[in-house]
C-alpha cells in the first residue's frame, strides 16, 4: 500500500512512518517543501496518487496558536481541508490525527 504521511518529521508522524515502513511504501510531506495550506498543494499531493493519507501535520505550539489565530487557522484547517480535497481528487482513504492542541 502506498502511504503518505503529512508531518512525517514531527514525532507522530516520524514514528507512524517508521512502524510503517517494513510493510508498505511510505511518503513523507513536510514543511519547508510542503506548505499543505497553499492551495497549490491539494494537486501536488493528488499527484502522488497515494492509496491512504495519515494527516499527521499540524501547528501544536498551543500558544503560538493563540497569539496568532490566522495562522493556526491557515495551517490547521486550511491545510487539513486541502489534504482532504486532495484524498477526494486522488481516491484515496484519510485517517486525520487531531489532539487538543490543533
Amino acid at each position: 500500500m502506498h502511504i503518505v504521511i503529512t508531518g512525517d518529521q514531527g514525532r507522530l508522524g516520524g514514528k507512524l512512518a517508521a512502524i510503517l515502513a517494513p510493510d508498505h511504501t511510505i511518503t513523507g510531506v513536510d514543511l519547508p517543501d510542503w506548505n499543505l495550506a497553499d492551495p497549490a498543494s491539494v494537486d501536488r499531493l493528488a499527484a502522488l496518487a497515494p492509496d491512504l493519507v495519515i494527516h499527521c501535520a499540524a501547528w501544536t505550539d498551543v500558544d503560538g496558536c493563540a497569539r496568532d489565530p490566522e495562522a493556526a487557522y491557515r495551517a490547521n484547517g486550511l491545510g487539513t481541508q486541502n489534504v482532504a480535497l486532495a484524498c477526494q481528487a486522488s481516491g484515496a482513504a484519510m485517517l486525520y490525527v487531531s489532539t487538543n492542541e490543533v
